[in-house]
């Protein structure tokens, strides 16, 4: 029972220190001004080769990522749709469902996430 206590206890703290760093990046991101997007492309810089998406036998790179999401962000800006405006998204979990995200919020449209379930 001690030992389990113990192996308890250095999980939280793990956690705990996890969850602080996380909450100072937030902090960070906020004070200067920082969006996902931002972040999304200085992360794309750095690793663009890297995998950002592993799904059943899919692997979506950072640029095959940006690249769709960019590809949404261009389609719904030619619909007419403009910065400020909302959409719904609703569907499974899968690849495409970051890229549409990422790709409304590059062009600056409001995503409102819609459970399928």
């Amino acid at each position: 029972m001690i030992v389990q206590l113990f192996e308890a206890l250095i999980r939280d703290i793990r956690a705990t220190l996890i969850f602080s760093e996380v909450y100072l990046r937030l902090k960070r991101c906020e004070l200067s001004n920082e969006s996902v997007i931002s972040l999304f492309r200085q992360t794309v810089r750095k690793n663009g080769h890297k995998i950002a998406i592993k799904f059943n036998e899919q692997n979506w790179t950072f640029t095959r990522l940006d690249q769709f999401s960019n590809k949404i962000a261009n389609y719904f800006l030619s619909m007419g749709l403009k910065s400020g405006d909302e959409v719904a998204l609703m569907m499974d979990n899968k690849p495409e469902f970051i890229g549409i995200w990422l790709g409304l919020a590059k062009a600056g449209i409001i995503t409102a996430f819609i459970n399928f379930n």
